[in-house]
């Protein structure tokens, strides 16, 4: 009864307790499905989670090696914008290392091919 249960009360629009119900019976179908929903957005209805274009971009950098220095100049923009970018791209990933960056852009191109 607890699938049912999750799924009146997704439909009363508590998705976030129908949410909690599927995780603990484990259905990941349906997990993944709301979680999609709830993803918080920005106001251009992106995700949260969403690289921008220019985190992308600095990313793709980041994967092919280069330093915040050498993606400044190739950008055109300062040092300290890279880090912000970096930095932002870590956070809304969930990573902490420019190699997991990299694993991210060539899963990224990947998936994309």
């Amino acid at each position: 009864m607890p699938y049912e249960r999750a799924l009146a009360l997704d439909l009363a629009g508590r998705s976030a307790e129908a949410l909690e119900i599927f995780r603990t019976t484990g259905d990941r179908r349906e997990m993944q499905r709301l979680e999609g929903t709830l993803r918080p957005t920005n106001r251009r209805g992106r995700a949260k989670s969403e690289l921008t274009s220019r985190e992308r971009e600095v990313a793709a950098l980041v994967a092919r090696g280069l330093s915040n220095a050498s993606i400044a100049e190739e950008l055109v923009i300062s040092e300290r914008t890279v880090e912000s970018h970096v930095a932002s791209a870590f956070e809304k990933l969930g990573i902490g290392t420019r190699a997991e960056l990299a694993a991210y852009v060539v899963r990224q191109e990947a998936v994309h091919a």
